[in-house]
């Protein structure tokens, strides 16, 4: 994973770069996680997003997060958006 993050920040190393997506969909609708390649590393998302940065170190590049269907009105959504708000909250 370091080295995909890593090899994919110095290929779209550019001084206009705004944002880079680290991280993507990560929970289910049911708040449960989408299993991924990397989901047995311990802190993997944490892992990602330090990797990314220390791979671009510019404060300008917008490391985000990225999931749909989070920020929905309706209940059935409640779950997922509620995984992700402790996702982040918890993050180190």
């Amino acid at each position: 994973m370091i080295k995909w993050i890593s090899e994919a920040m110095k290929h779209y190393d550019d001084p206009n770069l705004f944002s880079v997506i680290v991280v993507n969909e990560l929970f289910k609708g049911d708040g449960s996680l989408n299993h991924n390649p990397w989901s047995d590393i311990e802190d993997y998302v944490c892992l990602a997003f330090r990797t990314a940065r220390a791979a671009n170190p510019d404060p300008r590049v917008k490391l985000m997060y990225n999931d749909i269907n989070i920020l929905a009105e309706h209940d059935w959504y409640k779950p997922k958006s509620d995984a992700v708000f402790n996702m982040v909250k918890n993050m180190k």
